[in-house]
């Protein structure tokens, strides 16, 4: 994220309004005061001016909150009570007393009472706008920064001009309590280049925009590698069905026209016997196509044991290349059926690679259990890759499509891998691949 942590340690600011105490007392003292010397000046008790005392105590109770607003309001009821009686004014009567207490209690105290929650209120969003890890800020029409929050300060990297980070959608402006919501990238003094969704909403009456970015730059990444994935197993799909078309085009398809051509043959003239029956043809034809489904999906995987998956993965490539592949095969555990397939199709990749591109007078597949683990490894003494490679726990490229989706499956699964090529040493593949899912 682009916002500094939040301390457990900050304190909340002072609740009161930001004014200084001394000024409000005497401005209180002198509301009492100047009420109370205009009473003086008259003699009719109940002509109302008794509640210019309101002014006063509303100050204190803004100012000090509910109960500093109580105790106003008793000082009023007691500058009048005191008022009433140097006056003489006997016409007051206690339904004027207790009336003149109450208002001015409930005034003081409900007054102070909404102050005090207004100004936490201001509090809470100050802090929810200074510790928000989120850039928040107000903008005017033009573009020009008003306020921002330490997150913003952070990103356009803290004494810098806020202004260095700051949204430009392309777009007309919002109409008056509209908002609109878009990406963009900025470059963030403290974090490089960054992806930063912004929320703007203007103002509904005055020139102002409320703005909030969230640092999506993570999701940006993973969406992209999600859409890199989708293209991969696109062209996976696209390279598997030309690779099937091939091979039902070159074996099947061919060993089942010479059959039939055979079978022609032998109808027009039954005394030209060809040396090789039509029958071997088709067997051949049964046999390429039988490589070519269990290419695509092995039906008995499930019935096997790890050791005979990896043996039938290499007889597999033997017979589609006409290779010869040793192998040294120690693994005597079994593995649940996912894990069964992602070896069979990964030795099978990684072999048939071997086989077809290489150009290996000798191919070693080795396989051994040690510790909850199987540790496989790959060699060819082939021509090697035109580059030279070393791959640890990543992606090869330039092993095809194909190879580096099994691959990533490998990686997801818990497993590590290595891969090494010397143009002209041959290429070395090696992973290992945890027994068990990990916890």
């Amino acid at each position: 994220m682009l916002a500094r942590p939040i301390s457990s340690s900050v304190r909340p600011p002072d609740l009161t309004v930001p004014l200084t105490a001394l000024p409000a007392i005497v401005a209180i003292v002198l509301g009492f005061a100047g009420v109370f010397a205009l009473r003086s000046g008259f003699y009719n008790p109940n002509d109302g001016l008794g509640l210019l005392f309101c002014l006063p105590i509303a100050l204190a109770a803004v100012r000090f909150g509910p109960v500093a607003g109580v105790v106003a309001g008793l000082t009023g009821i007691a500058l009048f009570v005191v008022w009433a009686i140097d006056g003489n004014h006997d016409g007051v009567g206690m339904v004027g007393y207790v009336s003149r207490l109450v208002v001015f209690l409930v005034l003081g105290g409900f007054i102070g009472h909404f102050a005090r929650a207004r100004a936490e209120l201001d509090v809470r969003s100050r802090l929810l706008f200074d510790l928000s890890p989120d850039l928040m800020g107000t903008l005017d029409t033009h573009g020009s920064v008003v306020t921002v929050n330490d997150a913003w300060r952070v990103a356009a990297g803290g004494a810098t001009d806020p202004a260095m980070v700051t949204p430009d959608w392309g777009l007309e402006l919002p109409a008056p309590g509209a908002a609109v919501v878009f990406e963009q990238g900025i470059h963030a003094v403290a974090h490089g280049q960054r992806t930063i969704e912004w929320f703007v909403r203007r103002d509904p009456r005055r020139p102002l925009l409320y703005v909030v970015g969230r640092d999506v730059t993570e999701r940006s990444e993973q969406a992209a590698h999600v859409r890199q994935l989708l293209g991969s197993v696109q062209d996976a799909r696209a390279s598997e069905r030309a690779r099937v078309a091939s091979e039902l085009h070159d074996f099947v398809l061919q060993h089942l026209l010479v059959a039939l051509m055979h079978l022609e043959r032998d109808q027009v003239s039954t005394a030209a016997a060809s040396p090789v029956s039509a029958d071997t043809f088709v067997r051949q034809a049964i046999g390429a196509l039988r490589r070519v489904v269990d290419g695509i999906q092995p039906l008995d995987l499930q019935y096997l044991s790890c050791a005979t998956v990896l043996d039938r993965a290499a007889i597999a490539v033997e017979e589609e290349w006409g290779v010869e592949i040793a192998r040294t095969i120690e693994v005597v555990s079994s593995v649940d059926e996912e894990r069964q397939l992602l070896l069979y199709r990964f030795v099978g990749e990684a072999l048939r690679n071997a086989a077809k591109h290489a150009k290996a007078d000798a191919i070693q597949l080795d396989a051994v259990e040690c510790d909850g683990w199987i540790s496989i490894s790959i060699n060819d003494d082939g021509v090697g890759m035109p580059d030279p490679v070393s791959v640890s726990d990543a992606l090869a490229p330039q092993f095809g499509t194909g190879f580096n989706l099994l691959l990533e499956h490998v990686l997801a699964t818990g497993g590590s891998c290595d891969i090494q090529s010397v143009p002209g040493s041959g290429t070395s593949v090696g992973v290992r691949i945890p027994l068990t899912a990990p916890d």
